[in-house]
């Protein structure tokens, strides 16, 4: 089964909550943020494979990651990297953490637009 939705609208949720006042209320939001954030990467690394290189989308999210070092600028390939990185420490609750901050939230949410540019442009590329 396929989605209808778009890494775009998951991160345009991700920007309303953030925008939301209950950010501190909610302990739940910071981390839900950073999966809607890390899902939109990962559909758009999903596309991108499924339509330049179909055998890598099965790999590893890692790999993934890795392999665009040959397909993107070698900032956006380590930013992309970071970013998933920091996404995935963010989902997984760890009592001693700090939650974090609206500005970190809405830094990986402009992040993550900056990748799926970057992915848009590579596949002209290639095409």
């Amino acid at each position: 089964m396929t989605s209808s939705v778009t890494p775009a609208q998951l991160l345009e949720v991700a920007r309303q909550l953030c925008a939301s006042s209950g950010w501190s209320a909610q302990p739940w939001t910071t981390r839900a943020v950073a999966l809607l954030v890390r899902q939109a990467i990962e559909m758009w690394l999903a596309q991108y494979w499924d339509a330049t290189a179909p055998g890598v989308a099965i790999a590893s999210r890692k790999a993934q990651l890795l392999l665009l070092n040959a397909e993107l600028p070698e900032e956006a390939a380590a930013e992309a990297h970071a970013t998933w990185s920091q996404l995935s420490h963010a989902c997984h609750h760890r009592v001693f953490d700090l939650e974090p901050t609206t500005g970190q939230a809405l830094q990986w949410i402009a992040q993550a637009e900056r990748l799926g540019e970057a992915l848009t442009r590579a596949h002209a590329r290639v095409r």
